[in-house]
């Protein structure tokens, strides 16, 4: 009986393999195919996201950095860079946006493009969103290309939609990270074939992603560029010539002499001022500490903030990371350890940790050795930052997923004595990927996106729908008691405020509502109170 066990279970052990193999020979075949391979992951990250819609709906904002991403969005779908300043601004004051000199979003523009797309061509910002995604698993698998064999490639492709594609915050909230993360990619994946051949095409990939980092994460860009290129300085010290190369040089010229032009003209559109970024102009006038800890603090100024939650979220919970990082610095390696948490969050997350763990077993080879000293300096550098969100880390997640790669390509050629244990194990986590996907995508779209700390946004919302099956044209006025949650902001209106059926507006009190009150004396005025467990809605009386 022993022995026929043991002939059964060698037998199915060899039609696996052969099994093993079979797929093994077709995923080459594709792989090879390296602009198929990521037209491919592209295809699959648009089918699967799409697919889950019936279960797992469009998301809704509900964060203040996400208005404001969908702002900048709104306005540059409507065909220009900024808004002027509406002479009712300080009514409509919020975060994030800036209402002078223009009405406008603080933040760089790259992902808001995306969001424009998606409201110009299928009318909702999503869809920018579900772009960006699909692109940057594309240039994830095009990068891997340059640095692995490409079976490796389209395998760290299908690894990003799967962590990235199906239920990540990336992908279900507007905040962004998927545009930065292919400008991260674009340029990790130029060097090595600048390296090896001061490649034209590589050149121009590099360039275009310098360029999105820059109107999308312009810090964080600016340091994975300065690693990259000090990583090329290393990798050809002793043959400089090869990416000194007209064919090399012309591209990055063009295509950065044309996004340096590009900004100036955005940031004077904007602010004025073509070398004032409209994140600067927001810092002047809210912040009351730097980004970076390391900085020494504002001199002391006065600052006019509408009400007491918005002083308190920039004097004591922003201000309150920049002290705390300040007295004992520590703490930024816990900040550190947060955004990567969030990073890895679902999905796949946990294998490619374990992945990029595996691959400091091979950090004698001086690729991974390059790949992994980007990775550990890229990080070290972001604990410059007071604070820190996985979407901070996106220009970072093309080096990452090198690591990873490198370790499952570790894995892949495992032996036991003669037997190619390798091709089961690598089989064995794709399965075990396939599990846990299913599973935090169920328990993801069963526990719902709505943060409890913004539930006054889903009362907004159902006043909104209300008030847009009500005739003519509404005014909204929002009173907050006195300990209202900065979180749960809602007093935001698009780039036209004027045409809103529905316009948002603060609640100041009946004599300094008067000159807003006689603005919109055509509209029906509401007074909503947002906060107690019975928030109300009724018509606005003057009291």
């Amino acid at each position: 009986m022993g022995t026929l066990a043991s002939v059964t279970i060698a037998r199915a052990a060899s039609r696996t393999t052969i099994v093993l193999k079979s797929i093994e020979s077709v995923w080459i075949q594709i792989a090879r195919r390296r602009l198929l391979s990521c037209l491919l992951i592209v295809g699959l990250s648009l089918v699967v996201r799409i697919a889950l819609l019936r279960v797992d709906p469009k998301p809704e904002p509900w964060v203040q950095d996400e208005f404001a991403y969908i702002f900048g969005g709104e306005t540059l779908a409507k065909g220009r860079l900024a808004t002027p300043t509406h002479p009712m601004w300080r009514f409509f004051e919020t975060y994030h946006i800036n209402m002078q000199p223009t009405y406008a979003s603080k933040y760089p523009p790259a992902h808001s493009a995306f969001l424009a797309l998606g409201i110009r061509l299928f009318g909702h910002p999503w869809y920018g969103v579900l772009i960006s995604v699909a692109l940057m698993c594309g240039c994830i698998c095009w990068m891997l290309q340059g640095w692995l064999l490409p079976k490796y490639a389209l395998l760290g492709g299908l690894f990003a939609v799967l962590q990235f594609g199906v239920t990540h915050y990336w992908i279900d909230s507007y905040y962004g990270g998927a545009v930065a993360a292919m400008g991260g990619a674009l340029v990790f994946g130029a060097l090595p074939r600048l390296a090896r051949s001061g490649n034209a095409s590589a050149a121009w990939a590099a360039a275009i992603g310098v360029a999105i980092l820059a109107n999308s994460r312009p810090f964080e860009g600016m340091v994975l560029v300065l690693l990259t290129s000090g990583a090329l300085l290393w990798w050809t010290h002793d043959r400089f010539a090869v990416w000194l190369r007209p064919a090399v040089v012309l591209p990055l010229a063009i295509i950065l002499t044309i996004t340096a032009g590009a900004m100036a003209y955005y940031n004077f559109k904007v602010t004025g001022s073509p070398t004032t970024l409209p994140y600067s102009i927001h810092q002047q006038r809210y912040a009351a500490t730097p980004v970076f800890w390391i900085l020494p603090p504002f001199a002391p100024k006065h600052r006019e903030y509408r009400d007491a939650s918005m002083r308190e979220l920039w004097e004591s919970w922003d201000g309150g990371h920049y002290t705390r990082a300040r007295h004992n610095p520590l703490v930024v390696v816990f900040q550190l350890y947060y955004g990567m948490s969030w990073l890895v969050s679902g999905g796949v997350g946990p294998i490619l940790v374990f992945l990029a763990a595996c691959s400091i077993v091979t950090a004698g080879i001086p690729r991974v050795r390059l790949a992994l000293g980007v990775v550990a300096l890229f990080s070290g550098a972001m604990m410059l930052e007071k604070f820190l969100e996985a979407h901070y880390l996106a220009p970072g997640v093309g080096p990452y997923f090198v690591a990873a790669m490198f370790g499952l390509q570790l894995l892949h050629c495992l032996r036991l004595g003669k037997q190619r244990t390798g091709r089961v194990l690598v089989t064995s986590i794709l399965v075990l990927s396939g599990v846990l996907v299913f599973f935090n995508s169920v328990v993801t779209i069963h526990s719902g996106h709505e943060d409890p700390e913004t539930a006054s946004i889903g009362f907004r919302r159902r006043v909104a729908a209300r008030l847009e099956s009500e005739p003519g044209m509404h005014l909204v006025l929002v009173r907050y008691a006195a300990n209202h949650n900065f979180h749960g902001e809602i007093v935001y209106n698009g780039p036209d405020i004027d045409t809103q059926k529905i316009v948002w507006a603060f609640d100041f009190g009946p004599e300094t509502d008067r000159p807003l009150l006689d603005y919109y004396r055509d509209r029906k005025v509401w007074l909503i109170q947002p906060e107690g467990p019975r928030p109300s809605l009724e018509e606005y009386s003057g009291n």
